[in-house]
């Protein structure tokens, strides 16, 4: 279709305002509000991804905390040949001592302070059993015997993060001697 002038013939405009071709105010706000909708509940989904990985990763601290204090438990464990603190059948105690085979690792020493489990080879330097993240929240020996021959251990420790409180554990070992 032309158009025809005074002057000549011009192609017709590619937009035609009479015709309603284009967006109208309303639909341009409906779209906008689309999108930042979408856009809103993308970035909480990203937020709530990064919150749960933090939760995750302090939850792995806690854990791999707890099997390394198991660990150092269970290897002095083994090493004694008997458990001076606490005494057979009374209260529990928050120290372990055992007395171990090789004179030159007496006492095998856990103290529980501050929060803090500590472990002591041969009355030497206390050192912390667990990372700058955890704390250690309770720590529980408990010695039974049932005979001259044979004993168990029970040792209770309660672990949790400093980072996040609601990230805890607790587990009981039972440890039988000898």
């Amino acid at each position: 279709m032309r158009l025809q002038t005074k002057k000549g013939i011009y192609p017709a405009p590619l937009f035609n305002v009479k015709s309603g071709a284009g967006f109208t105010l309303i639909e341009v706000l409906l779209y906008a509000a689309l999108l930042s909708l979408f856009f809103g509940f993308s970035i909480v989904s990203t937020i709530n991804i990064f919150s749960m990985n933090r939760l995750f990763l302090e939850r792995t601290e806690v854990l791999q905390n707890q099997e390394f204090i198991r660990q150092k438990i269970r290897w002095a464990f083994h090493q004694a040949r008997e458990i001076s603190v606490p005494s057979p059948n009374l209260s529990s105690a928050t120290n372990l001592t055992l007395t171990a085979y090789d004179s030159s690792l007496n006492p095998i020493s856990f103290s529980f302070s501050s929060s803090s489990l500590l472990l002591s080879l041969s009355g030497g330097e206390l050192v912390p059993l667990e990372g700058g993240r955890v704390r250690v929240a309770s720590f529980l020996a408990d010695h039974r015997s049932s005979s001259q021959t044979s004993s168990t251990l029970m040792v209770t420790i309660g672990l949790q993060s400093r980072q996040d409180p609601r990230v805890s554990s607790t587990v009981v070992y039972s440890l039988s001697f000898p």
